[in-house]
């Protein structure tokens, strides 16, 4: 994402929508391409949303067993007085890291392209 910001111009940002022949307005297609992925998209995230909602337990009914053994277990196991610190740190670790990680990234890619804004 970032090298392709790196590398791109005000004149790659200048193709008009469309195309005009003899006084008549055409649709460009790579517009058309665009609107109708887009469409698509959009389309397939509500089906799997609708889908995956249906899907939910009923509200108060819990079916997460693992939550129950760091309920019960997780001061032990752990050795933290704080339950959620000792679960986000000692259970989910890589999980952790892996959020840190993609927060990092972000503000690189961020910061970059506010840097670019500056220069121009």
């Amino acid at each position: 994402m970032i090298a392709v910001i790196r590398i791109s111009t005000r004149e790659d940002l200048t193709e008009g929508a469309t195309i005009k022949v003899e006084g008549v307005r055409y649709v460009n297609l790579r517009s058309a391409v665009y609107f109708v992925t887009g469409l698509l998209f959009v389309l397939g995230f509500m089906y799997y949303f609708i889908k995956s909602t249906l899907n939910l337990d009923p509200f108060g009914v819990h079916s997460a067993r693992m939550a129950q053994v760091y309920i019960e277990q997780g001061a032990e196991l752990t050795g933290s007085a704080n339950l959620v610190a000792g679960v986000l740190f000692d259970f989910r670790a890589y999980d952790t890291l892996g959020e840190a990680t993609i927060l990092i990234t972000a503000v690189v890619g961020i910061l970059t392209v506010l840097r670019l804004k500056g220069r121009k």
